[in-house]
């Protein structure tokens, strides 16, 4: 297990293997930024359980909203997280940061609440494959479907895969490295990261992937 500074995000699901850049405002989590760079503390970002507590709704300047907090929220016990890089420090003090979202976790603790949340957490993979035939065509099938559904843009998509993703055939991570570009609602995205039946999720996506691809098909048959 390791420690994790956890940053709740509304509407915000982050996959394994990926980059995420945020813009940090709030105090509280100016101050996470920079405690996790200096103490090399990973930062997890996660879709809000719920809301504890708000804040006023009213109008605020700049200045009252980079002093108080706005609401507190409650993190989903499954995110990804990683190592925080900031990347610009503005005058007035707010942040751009990215967060390298490197593996999957499942919060086992929370060891602090405030003034952020740092969790105790461990890795969590998927289920082997049982079944190498199924994982095989369900391999080629999500490939080709995002192939149908980019088209040219599937260059683009391809050079950030690494080689060996293809060489195995390993579907989980290949279902996550789709996630990375299909849209998908915030609970449904979350299903999709808690899950660890990389066949279930496969199917999921293929299923989005295949109403997206007639949904096209249909506009473009259709002017």
């Amino acid at each position: 297990m390791e420690l994790m500074a956890i940053f709740p995000i509304p509407n915000t699901v982050c996959f394994p293997e990926s980059t995420t850049p945020l813009h940090i405002f709030e105090p509280r989590y100016r101050q996470m930024a920079k405690d996790c760079t200096q103490k090399s503390l990973p930062m997890a970002v996660s879709l809000p359980e719920s809301i504890l507590s708000e804040g006023p709704m009213r109008q605020q300047s700049l200045a009252e909203a980079l002093n108080s907090n706005q609401a507190t929220f409650q993190p989903k016990s499954v995110f990804c997280g990683g190592p925080v890089r900031i990347s610009q420090m503005l005058p007035d003090g707010r942040l751009m940061i990215t967060v390298k979202t490197r593996n999957r976790y499942r919060l086992v603790k929370l060891q602090q609440e405030l003034p952020y949340f740092v969790g105790q957490v461990e890795a969590l993979q998927d289920q082997a494959p049982k079944d190498m035939h199924l994982n095989k065509a369900l391999f080629k099938e999500l490939w080709s479907l995002s192939e149908k559904v980019l088209g040219e843009r599937i260059n683009l998509l391809r050079s950030h895969i690494p080689d060996e993703i293809f060489a195995s055939q390993d579907l989980s991570r290949l279902s996550f490295y789709t996630l990375h570009w299909l849209t998908l609602e915030p609970e449904a995205a979350q299903w999709c990261l808690e899950t660890t039946d990389p066949f279930a999720r496969c199917e999921t996506i293929i299923d989005r992937l295949q109403s997206h691809y007639e949904l096209h098909s249909s506009i473009t048959d259709n002017p």
